[in-house]
């Protein structure tokens, strides 16, 4: 990737969070600023509304706001119609995430999950507009189904997944999926299976429709995320064991994830 650290360009840093991120949250966005080598402009994080003020205050400093502030009503009504009922808040975190692409006037967005921190110092887009993008190694089949539903040269992805709890999204790239208004969100949500308990991904969309459409602005990089229950989170705090991690050998991992669902015997992924 082209031209030297001056000449990377401002990203904005996406972060959809609620209440059980608090404690994660504001060690999420630090990391991400230490290692993110392109300058970072601005961080949003977006929140169901009745949690926006204590939001807040768990992120002193950073732009928070409301889920319907940034989705319109139709397309919330949309998810309860075509995704399960136990996974509409994880549907509408999606929408979110790609209309805060649509909603930023900077190029590409990071888009982060708020229980992952990374810890490999990387440049995320060149600019030359290629951009660095990771597969990962598990594969959901529901996921190739949906987007190919959608977007159907996306076929030629099959058998790959960039499903990683953080990407680099490109403006133009979403506007190229969805329209400038995010109109094509509707159509994307009606070709989920509404009885897969994961019918989609925005990660794997994105990734997929990056790949089959522009290769030519892709940059594969390894993955390589551990993934840790909850309750190992405040003894890595405490002895800062994660953090930006410059000088790392191919065996460092490149991100960490405490996941609310694993337990303390639940093997690293």
């Amino acid at each position: 990737m082209g031209g030297g650290a001056n000449e990377l360009p401002a990203i904005d840093l996406v972060v959809c969070a609620i209440e059980r991120d608090a404690p994660l949250l504001p060690h999420a966005i630090d990391a991400a600023r230490r290692t993110v080598a392109n300058p970072i402009r601005s961080v949003w994080v977006v929140t169901p509304d009745e949690q926006v003020e204590a939001a807040t205050a768990w992120c002193t400093g950073h732009t928070v706001v409301g889920e319907s502030s940034v989705i319109p009503d139709h397309l919330i009504e949309m998810t309860r119609d075509h995704i399960r009922r136990d996974r509409v808040g994880w549907a509408v975190q999606q929408l979110a995430k790609f209309l805060m692409v649509l909603h930023s006037d900077a190029p590409a967005c990071l888009v982060l999950d708020a229980d992952t921190m990374l810890v490999r110092r990387r440049t995320w887009l060149g600019a030359d507009g290629v951009q660095l993008l990771v597969p990962s190694l598990e594969y959901h089949r529901t996921y190739a189904l949906h987007a190919a539903r959608v977007w159907p040269h996306t076929e030629l992805a099959r058998g790959v997944s960039f499903v990683t709890h953080h990407q680099l999204m490109q403006r133009d790239i979403v506007i190229e999926m969805f329209g400038a208004d995010g109109s094509g969100l509707g159509d994307w949500l009606a070709a989920a299976d509404s009885s897969a308990t994961s019918a989609i991904s925005e990660f794997h969309c994105y990734g997929s429709h990056l790949v089959a459409s522009h290769p030519e602005r892709v940059r594969l990089g390894r993955f390589h995320n551990v993934a840790l229950p909850r309750s190992e989170f405040e003894g890595r705090v405490v002895h800062g064991s994660f953090g930006a991690s410059d000088g790392t050998t191919r065996r460092d991992p490149c991100s960490i994830s405490f996941h609310h669902y694993l337990t303390d015997d639940a093997p690293p992924s």
